[in-house]
């Protein structure tokens, strides 16, 4: 018995005998495992951004990131389009961002970290909730392949609003990624932010005169200049991006003739695109205003009534420019979505989302 039960032991201790140590499955080519990303405190700006410089305004409110994960990825199993396929997991970023206060003319949009071919499960993935009512509802349209925003109906946003932003992308199927592969959304997530009170600057070239209402209120009028030949001040809708106490503007890399080369600083400027336009304060025009145009494409006022606006203005507010002849470009910035003509932007989306009105409780 003894000889036998050591003979039992050496076999079991024989290499292959015993069964190998569970090892995990190596990922996929082209398969991405699902990340946990950091929880982003929100705040104007893009993510983490550095501190501004003195007297700068920090940009418009950024991307969210996705909160950290409450339950594990989704599994392929849970549409029968991911059987037999290897997920690639997307996420999917709100702006404006969590707790930001913006103007009515902010987009809402959505970021997806890869290409969405199921645009319909997409949209519907998302809901929009409002304080006040939209009855009209409102429009999501693709820009380009990650990105989608949603217009109301007919206006801007109304003002005072909180808006609630539900994404339930968990386990979406977002659509093939090639090679045995498909998208699936990872990301659920709320975020809210609200907008301040309505206020629109409406410009007409006729008069050169900058008319603000707030809450439908004409409140004060300021004469212009806008940009000279070759320099046309874009008409359409723009939005404004960021603030600056004092904004450095120089023609340096833009190969001007020397009579038209400038470098100035430019008291209280409020940014309307990334390609450089901007309402500022122009003390070296003052003798033009409300009378000529010859700026190199900004809208020229005082000093006294740039600061006006640089105190009032925030992110989001509306610029809406008439009578010029160049046309703003909807890829132009914050507010370059509002200038698309309606049946175009229907036209991009996969049906259209009923805007839930907040009951309060």
């Amino acid at each position: 018995m003894v000889i036998a039960a050591v003979a039992l032991a050496l076999a079991l201790l024989a290499p292959g005998a015993l069964p190998p140590a569970e090892t995990p499955a190596p990922t996929a080519p082209g398969a991405t495992a699902p990340a946990t990303p950091a929880p982003v405190t929100p705040a104007p700006g893009a993510t983490a951004p550095a501190a501004p410089a003195p007297g700068v305004t920090a940009p418009a409110p950024g991307t969210t990131a996705e909160p950290t994960p409450a339950a594990p990825a989704p599994s392929p199993t849970r549409d029968p389009r991911l059987r037999g396929t290897m997920p690639v997991y997307v996420r999917a970023g709100v702006s404006p961002a969590n707790g930001s206060i913006v103007g009515v003319g902010y987009p809402l949009s959505v970021r997806f970290s890869a290409p969405v071919t199921d645009r319909r499960a997409a949209q519907e993935s998302v809901s929009v909730t409002t304080s006040r009512p939209l009855p009209r509802g409102g429009v999501w349209s693709w820009v380009d392949d990650r990105t989608m925003i949603l217009r109301p109906r007919g206006d801007y946003w109304p003002g005072n609003t909180e808006i609630t932003v539900r994404v339930g992308l968990r386990g979406t199927y977002l659509g093939s990624a090639g090679r045995g592969r498909s998208y699936v959304g990872t990301t659920r997530q709320t975020v809210r932010y609200s907008t301040a009170r309505r206020f629109i600057a409406v410009i007409d070239d006729k008069d050169l005169v900058m008319r603000v209402r707030v809450g439908g209120k004409e409140v004060k009028r300021i004469p212009v200049s806008l940009g000279k030949a070759g320099f046309i001040t874009r008409s359409g809708v723009k939005v404004v991006h960021e603030k600056y106490e004092v904004k450095r503007m120089t023609s340096a890399g833009m190969n001007l003739p020397p009579e038209e080369e400038y470098d100035v600083m430019s008291p209280f400027a409020l940014r309307l695109t990334p390609t450089g336009e901007f309402i500022h304060g122009a003390p070296w025009a003052v003798y033009r205003l409300g009378r000529w145009n010859g700026s190199h494409g900004c809208t020229n006022l005082s000093v006294a009534d740039a600061q006006w606006m640089y105190e009032r203005a925030i992110t989001g507010d509306v610029v809406e420019t008439y009578g010029t002849s160049e046309q703003m470009e909807p890829w132009n910035g914050l507010g370059g979505s509002w200038n698309v003509p309606w049946s175009t932007w229907r036209s991009r989306s996969y049906g259209e989302t009923r805007l839930n009105t907040l009951i309060p409780t």
